[in-house]
């Protein structure tokens, strides 16, 4: 095209885009995270990649994770890489990686690595699968301990750029001490609505989550609940190392809305908010088996009203420099935790 018109607008933005998208890059990342439960994180973050071509495009990453638990800070570090192999015949991609993770107990030091598979069905459906070994940092005690979770995936997914999107998935977590956690999940947007700069998408979305076994735990040893009980008869608890979710439903609204005030800048905010999302609440009791005494573990259903907010701001500095601005605010069952992330992209490309 650009032979014949090489001023040809469309053809030039592509080319641009696809310039872009191939070039070598150096990104640079920093983020503050804090949560209610209370956990505190900055983190601080290089990646590198490059485009060579379909069978190799490979990435490197490293983090330094400044953990802040009460009021002491400890670092955790990791290392990954990976590459991405393409197949334009048959419409797939895959993406192995490979890292390792040290984490702030005791330097415990433990490989990660996860492989992703995407399979193109047609102009608008595809499957994607994956299975991964990854540390579980959401919990005080996960991050204490060291967790790492077998995370496997699976999605069908929609795609109409003119029209509705969705996926539906399934994700199975296992843990080292044979317990694990299954989400099911579905979402759908409606097409997008245009104003000026402005675009729109609305849409529903649903999540059910259950744990094979409960992970709330005490907070206090027997003893010392027993010499405390003339004073309280509520056990305080916390999810201990991981979150184990109780036959958890939740029914949200979604709405999607972006800004495009300049080729350069783009602003977004996307938000989920619970219409109706009920969950088993656990609590402790204290029961008497022969002339031992144990904690017993029951449960009742609880509603809440789970939120997340996401505002994104894009700005094209240059054709070599990308900056992104990212707030995030969430609310779940147990926590409260507001994160801003900064990022900061040069590409390599020559810029024509």
């Amino acid at each position: 095209m650009l032979k014949q018109y090489p001023t040809n607008d469309w053809a030039n933005k592509y080319k641009r885009e696809i310039e872009a998208a191939s070039a070598p890059y150096i990104q640079f990342h920093s983020g503050y995270t804090s949560d209610t439960q209370p956990l505190k994180l900055l983190d601080l973050g290089i990646e590198a990649g490059v485009y060579h071509s379909a069978l190799w495009n490979p990435k490197i990453a490293f983090d330094l994770q400044d953990f802040t638990i009460a009021g002491a800070s400890k670092n955790a570090y990791s290392l990954n890489g990976g590459n991405t192999f393409s197949f334009p015949t048959t419409k797939t991609t895959i993406t192995p990686t490979i890292g390792v993770y040290k984490s702030i107990a005791g330097d415990t030091t433990k490989f990660t690595g996860s492989l992703a598979v995407n399979q193109k069905l047609n102009k608008y459906f595809s499957v994607a699968v994956s299975a991964g070994i990854l540390p579980y940092t959401y919990t005080i005690s996960g991050v204490q301990g060291a967790v790492v979770e077998d995370k496997y995936q699976a999605s069908l997914g929609y795609d109409d750029p003119k029209g509705f999107s969705g996926k539906a998935g399934y994700i199975y977590d296992q843990f080292k001490d044979d317990n694990n956690v299954q989400t099911a999940y579905l979402w759908a947007l409606s097409p997008e609505l245009k104003a000026s700069i402005f675009s729109f998408k609305a849409g529903y979305a649903f999540n059910y989550a259950n744990a094979l076994h409960s992970r709330y735990a005490s907070t206090e040893s027997i003893p010392e609940i027993i010499s405390n009980y003339g004073n309280t008869t509520t056990i305080n608890g916390i999810y201990s190392p991981y979150f184990t979710p109780e036959n958890q439903q939740v029914h949200s609204i979604l709405a999607n809305v972006s800004v495009a005030p300049s080729k350069k800048l783009n602003i977004a905010v996307n938000t989920s908010t619970g219409l109706y999302a009920v969950g088993n609440n656990p609590y402790l009791y204290l029961e008497k088996s022969g002339y031992a005494i144990t904690f017993g573990t029951g449960f009742s259903q609880t509603r809440f009203t789970p939120v997340k907010i996401n505002g994104n701001v894009n700005y094209n500095i240059s054709k070599k420099w990308d900056l992104q601005l990212n707030y995030t605010y969430l609310k779940t069952f147990f926590y409260t935790s507001n994160a801003v992330n900064l990022s900061l992209k040069y590409s390599f490309n020559n810029g024509k």
